[in-house]
């Protein structure tokens, strides 16, 4: 189970994945040792599930956001790992209502959004799309919201 010492530790790696146990034990009021194993623990039991960099897509030019409704032809948890092969989709949710899934997707243009849903279709992971262009980014965090206490 999760408690204060984890959510602490939590809280501080969400801000900067960077920050050194020893700053985190400081932090928090524990020792390095219990920190580490706590860390440990949490990535154990799937709690954190990864420690990436959230680059720039700007600058990898890579800043053309598109979210895409899919109808598709089977149940979307039959076709979940060929979606996943997908590096264009940066998130994919199988969902409720007239479309089965939602898909937001991240490309170097028009062209290539164009292509990808081209391959959606040919190769039969869809049936119909209706696809929306990101004009501007309001707010993209993916950290989440963690409670004060457990």
């Amino acid at each position: 189970m999760i408690d204060e010492v984890d959510l602490a530790i939590l809280k501080i790696l969400q801000e900067d994945t960077r920050t050194s146990y020893r700053e985190i034990a400081k932090m928090v009021g524990v020792s390095v040792g219990t920190v580490h194993n706590r860390i440990k623990k949490m990535v154990a039991n799937n709690v954190i599930t990864d420690f990436i960099p959230i680059v720039n897509p700007k600058l990898l030019n890579m800043d053309f956001t598109a979210v895409i409704m899919v109808k598709a032809p089977k149940p979307p948890e039959e076709l979940a790992k060929e979606y996943r092969k997908f590096k264009q989709v940066i998130q994919a949710y199988s969902i409720t209502g007239i479309y089965d899934l939602v898909l937001v997707g991240r490309f170097r243009g028009r062209e290539d959004l164009n292509n990808f849903i081209n391959n959606l279709i040919n190769s039969g992971l869809a049936s119909e799309t209706t696809t929306s262009i990101v004009l501007s980014v309001i707010k993209e965090d993916f950290r989440l919201p963690l409670p004060e206490k457990t």
